[in-house]
């Protein structure tokens, strides 16, 4: 049967199929034949992701606190009191960024599923394989025609 393609569309999807994987993936070490450092190297591409989603979607909504202080400080009343705190941006943690972490993931996976002891449950677990596709149904498939008479007495 086919499948979909495994990796998500959606910023949401890839940070759940993320954090899957990183509560997974060191359960299955031994199995896959993957080393320690391996282990850590794929820990380490999962919190980079998380870390940057997570930096971001925060200084989205402090951004966002931002534009409603700012018009507080234009707007607000009663006129000349003071103004509340302006909000603050956090820092990006302590984790280890590299560039192209989704290309260093596909690679990873296409390690792991390389491996003699990867199996199609194991895929499964970590996510790392997509979702069979639904073949279409006659009412899919099907041509509808419709006739129509024109000018000259003609039908298309």
């Amino acid at each position: 049967m086919a499948l979909k393609f495994w990796w998500p569309t959606s910023l949401a999807a890839q940070l759940v199929l993320i954090q899957n994987f990183l509560a997974k993936i060191a359960k299955y070490a031994a199995v896959l034949s993957l080393t320690p450092a391996q282990i850590a190297a794929a820990e380490a591409l999962c919190e980079a992701f998380i870390g940057a989603f997570n930096a971001t979607e925060q200084a989205r909504q402090t951004m966002q606190a931002m534009t409603q202080w700012r018009d507080e400080v234009f707007n607000g009343s009663p006129e000349g009191t003071p103004a509340p705190a302006a909000p603050m941006f956090a820092v990006v943690g302590v984790t280890a960024y590299t560039l192209g972490v989704v290309r260093q993931f596909f690679a990873l996976r296409d390690l792991i599923v390389a491996s003699p002891g990867y199996t199609a449950l194991i895929g499964e677990d970590l996510g790392i394989v997509g979702s069979e596709i639904t073949p279409s149904g006659p009412e899919q498939t099907t041509p509808v025609f419709k006739s129509v008479t024109t000018n000259g007495y003609t039908v298309n």
